[in-house]
Order: C-alpha cells, then sequence, then structure tokens
C-alpha cells in the first residue's frame, strides 16, 4: 500500500514538474517591423504587419504571404523572452510616434509585438501593452535580431518586403 501512495506521489510531482515547468506561449496579437532609410538625403519608409490570423501585410495591402501563425507565434514570444525586450505597459496617453529620419545612408528599424492577453484585458485603454526594440544600422544592412528565431523562409518573406 505505501508502494502505491510513493508511486502516486511521484507521479504527480512529475505532472507537476511537466505542467508548470512548460514555457507559457503567449498568443500573438499582431507584430509590426517599420524600417526608414536615409538615401542621398531622401526618406524611404517601410511598414510590415503580421496578424493574429498569420496574414501579412506590407504598406497596409495584404499580401499573398502567410505565415504558420502557431509557429511563428512561438518564435515571437522566443524572441521576447530571450531577447529582454523592452515593455511598455499600457495608458490613455494621447501620443503620435514616428520614426526620426536615420542619418545620411543610415536606417532605423523597431519592431513591435503585441500579445492577445494584453489587448483583451486593456481593452479600456487607447494604447496597449507592447513590447519594442529599436536601433540604426547602415542602409545596407539587412541582418536584425529577430531573425535568427525565425524560420528561413520567414526570413526571406521579411527581408523581399524590406527591401
Amino acid at each position: 500500500m505505501k508502494s502505491k501512495a510513493y508511486l502516486l506521489l511521484i507521479s504527480l510531482l512529475l505532472l507537476h514538474c511537466w505542467v508548470f515547468g512548460q514555457a507559457t506561449i503567449r498568443p500573438l496579437y499582431n507584430l509590426t517591423i517599420l524600417k526608414s532609410t536615409n538615401v542621398e538625403s531622401k526618406r524611404i519608409d517601410k511598414f510590415i504587419e503580421i496578424d493574429s490570423l498569420g496574414n501579412l501585410y506590407s504598406e497596409h495591402k495584404k499580401t499573398k504571404s502567410p505565415f504558420n501563425i502557431k509557429a511563428f507565434t512561438k518564435e515571437v514570444n522566443r524572441y521576447v523572452t530571450e531577447q529582454n525586450i523592452e515593455k511598455y505597459p499600457g495608458n490613455n496617453d494621447i501620443y503620435f510616434t514616428e520614426l526620426p529620419t536615420p542619418a545620411l545612408n543610415k536606417q532605423a528599424i523597431v519592431i513591435e509585438v503585441k500579445f492577445l492577453d494584453d489587448v483583451r484585458n486593456e481593452k479600456d485603454l487607447r494604447n496597449k501593452t507592447y513590447y519594442s526594440w529599436g536601433n540604426t544600422f547602415d542602409k545596407d544592412n539587412n541582418e536584425y535580431p529577430i531573425f535568427k528565431y525565425l524560420t528561413e523562409t520567414e526570413v526571406k518573406i521579411l527581408k523581399a518586403l524590406l527591401e
């Protein structure tokens, strides 16, 4: 009888460790990539968005390159947690944000991620919680930290749209 009790206790302990030891995957609401390049004193802006269904938008137009949202969501979760992306809490402030024009022959890029649970929990707030990363690079650079978390196909699609 004691061996059955020990076996049950060990089984429950292992189940507990397995359930609570797994990383929680937060459903993606959207991922936005903003890129601004200064070429010969001319500003060129690019805008890409991937929504919660895996639809891909370039310059606010839907493209024919849908993403596998389940796999993509896992990749974005890893990117946000492993890169320690800065979190901006939701609020009711009124503001307009625009990428600054980068220096000559440079580019500025900003990646923003919103998770579905934040959007649902903050439905009364004007601005939902988001995670953001940005940096400035030479204009010819097309390697960004998020790409090491994505599949080769996804990276090719995003690079083509950012060109």
